[in-house]
């Protein structure tokens, strides 16, 4: 029923559902990123070296903060799952007798609902997911309480009871929404408890790392919602003010129920609610030309056209040349290495992303454009740099050198300051698209892009 996916497709659904997220008036990247902020923190990996988890490269578990009440994570929850209208009112309803909903909307009836039972077993639930510090790749990910709790049919009920655990388990309990619940029926499976559809995306994802050989971390970075979304603290729903939200969507590893949870979900971006464009009393109408004030005339008729960019045409034919290279040999690619061995490559609209640069596995298009544009003002080929063993502008690491002059314009590096060695996936990616040819030390330009 489910076909392992690529690295690359799971980031465009993700991608996708983002997309669609920043066209919400909920605006769920940002809220998801308050609730972050708010309750969840990342800890060190503490499983043992045979876990599945630390075998597909695991170095840590997102969980639920100590000394949380109800009333902490009542803000959080709604934020993230509940339709903002409702906030406000929820707010106050939580916990009250059942004859005083009567006026909440059916689509909010839900959450009130699950709210009142999540406060009611709030020191139970809490106390547990405190001690279950796993995440859904652990071998352990699902003791014997949980596994009770997990014990309802997934596919009926209400959409908000898989909501609370993603709140008390970040790492481990999935949610979904009335569409998401179709898509999982459809892609993982029909029936059974919420216990057998968390088995079964577990399964499911776990051959996707294993097929694309990528490690967690990976998986974790494929939510970077800044694109499709600038975060904005100003927009957070029920903002507490002793918290620091931050300026962006840190860190960039993210609790995998969020990763997860956006391959399934696409958010209608139909509700936005739009802001009527401000009237211009200067504006022009055909019939009324004549009576404009002639400054406003004037300012009108000469008002310059909007510049345009124009594509660098060295940007397109690397970008194209690259592409074609993933065409022929598919994405993800084995890259070689240099002297032995291989990397994998996958390429996306922004760049490639590679899985031997640790922590910061993403080259943007610019990085493989300075590096050609460099070697073609400097008669077609440039020295590789030495980040291992210089500073930016030593003689090791000089400003003309690929690995010292991409990280002077493209990652903004200080003089005397050390670099993030990124030369070997950027050397062997252009050797392996037939740009350039390897020589000892330096890259030589073969390719005419003229």
């Amino acid at each position: 029923m489910f076909e392992v996916a690529s690295l690359f497709s799971v980031r465009k659904r993700i991608a996708e559902s983002n997309r669609n997220a920043a066209g919400n008036h909920n605006l769920y990247p940002i809220q998801e990123q308050a609730t972050l902020k708010e309750i969840w923190e990342y800890m060190p990996c503490t499983c043992d070296k045979s876990c599945t988890c630390r075998q597909r490269g695991c170095t840590g578990h997102w969980r639920i903060k100590d000394n949380l009440e109800f009333d902490d994570v009542l803000p959080a929850f709604l934020r993230m799952f509940v339709n903002k209208p409702f906030h406000e009112d929820l707010m106050k309803l939580v916990g009250k007798p059942i004859s005083d909903i009567y006026t909440v909307p059916d689509r909010a009836k839900g959450a009130l609902l699950v709210l009142g039972s999540l406060r009611s077993n709030w020191e139970r639930l809490y106390t547990m997911a405190r001690q279950h510090d796993k995440t859904l790749f652990c071998d352990d990910w699902c003791n014997d309480f949980w596994r009770q709790e997990w014990d309802f049919p997934w596919m009926d009920g209400t959409i908000f009871r898989s909501a609370q655990y993603c709140i008390l388990l970040p790492d481990i309990g999935v949610p979904y929404n009335t569409n998401s619940r179709l898509k999982m029926m459809n892609e993982v499976t029909e029936g059974g408890s919420y216990f057998h559809l968390l088995h079964e995306i577990r399964k499911q994802f776990i051959d996707i790392l294993q097929t694309n050989r990528q490690y967690i971390h990976s998986l974790r970075r494929l939510d970077s919602p800044q694109n499709q979304l600038p975060f904005n603290n100003e927009l957070i729903s029920l903002a507490r003010a002793d918290v620091n939200y931050g300026s962006d969507y840190s860190p960039k590893v993210r609790p995998l129920s969020r990763v997860i949870d956006k391959y399934f979900y696409r958010p209608s971006s139909s509700v936005v609610e739009q802001t009527p464009a401000r009237k211009d009393p200067y504006a022009l109408k055909p019939e009324q030309s004549i009576s404009v004030p002639p400054r406003v005339a004037r300012s009108a008729e000469f008002k310059a056209p909007p510049r345009q960019e124009q594509p660098n045409p060295t940007l397109i034919k690397v970008k194209r040349t690259i592409a074609n290279r993933f065409a022929a040999c598919g994405n993800p690619a084995l890259i070689p290495k240099i002297k032995a061995g291989f990397f994998t490559a996958e390429m996306t609209d922004e760049g490639i992303f590679v899985d031997n640069l640790g922590g910061q596995p993403f080259l943007s298009w610019r990085v493989f454009f300075e590096a050609v544009n460099l070697m073609k003002r400097n008669n077609g080929y440039a020295a590789k740099g030495d980040a291992m063993n210089g500073k930016l502008g030593d003689a090791y690491l000089p400003l003309d050198s690929i690995e010292g002059h991409i990280a002077d314009v493209v990652y903004n590096r200080r003089i005397g300051y050390s670099v993030f060695r990124r030369i070997t996936p950027i050397a062997c990616i252009l050797i392996w698209a037939g740009l350039c040819r390897n020589g000892k030390g330096y890259l030589v330009l073969i390719k005419d892009l003229d």
